[in-house]
């Protein structure tokens, strides 16, 4: 009876079937296509993406998009596309380990840079002091509300392992909110003069090997809206 190959033995993963020659980023968690529009419109060129539900990688490839089923979790390959980004994934994660898998794993399969976006965390307490809330910060599909300091956390202890060499936090678009509806609240975190700023997603890039493709990722991505900036020694 032949003996079973060890876990060293074993052979890799098969890559996944993509279509599209030279994508331009790989897209974790595409849903029903939306990040695939947003992704190409910001790269200008045909991408990938992974979902792990079947019937969103369905939608997504009779709409015309290069979508396959994976797992961001158990992801393996490396090195597909210049570029990665997630889109309203992280949220979704089951807590602070799959958050830093994750992060890894796009880490990476992308050559230059990741971008993640998804709701701002952070501004929860400026629209404290508004006496309003996101409806979408206590959505049902929200398990973990990753923040910046969470980011910069993973960096300063995955960043050497990974070669990360920079880490940038922005600010993006205005929140939709509704009034918080809770009366007789009070306390340091109700105080209008605060005067923190208040945004609807928050956008991390997180680049590795090159400072120079840090540099030329928050050209591309960024916004005015610079809210965090590190660079590695």
């Amino acid at each position: 009876m032949a003996r079973a190959a060890s876990a060293d033995q074993a052979e890799p993963p098969r890559p996944l079937p993509f279509a599209t020659q030279s994508p331009a980023f790989i897209d974790f968690g595409s849903g029903r296509g939306e990040s695939m529009g947003l992704a190409e419109g910001l790269f200008r060129n045909p991408g990938i993406g992974v979902d792990i539900l079947p019937e969103r990688v369905a939608e997504c490839q009779a709409a015309g998009w290069d979508v396959q089923q994976a797992d961001v979790l158990t992801f393996q390959e490396r090195n597909l596309a210049p570029v990665s980004l997630s889109v309203d994934l992280m949220p979704e994660l089951d807590g602070l380990r799959a958050f830093e898998t994750a992060c890894t794993n796009m880490l990476r399969a992308a050559r230059d840079f990741t971008m993640i976006q998804h709701l701002c965390f952070d501004s929860a307490e400026a629209l404290l002091a508004r006496e309003e809330v996101v409806p979408g910060h206590t959505a049902r599909q929200v398990r973990i509300r990753p923040r910046a300091v969470d980011y910069l956390h993973f960096v300063m202890q995955a960043g050497r392992r990974l070669d990360v060499v920079g880490l940038a936090v922005f600010g993006v678009g205005e929140p939709r909110t509704v009034p918080l509806g809770v009366p007789g609240l009070s306390g340091m975190l109700i105080n209008p003069s605060a005067g923190v700023p208040a945004f609807r997603s928050i956008r991390i890039v997180i680049a590795r090997k090159d400072i120079s493709r840090f540099h030329r990722a928050i050209k591309r991505v960024g916004t005015e809206h610079a809210l965090m900036m590190l660079e590695t020694p």
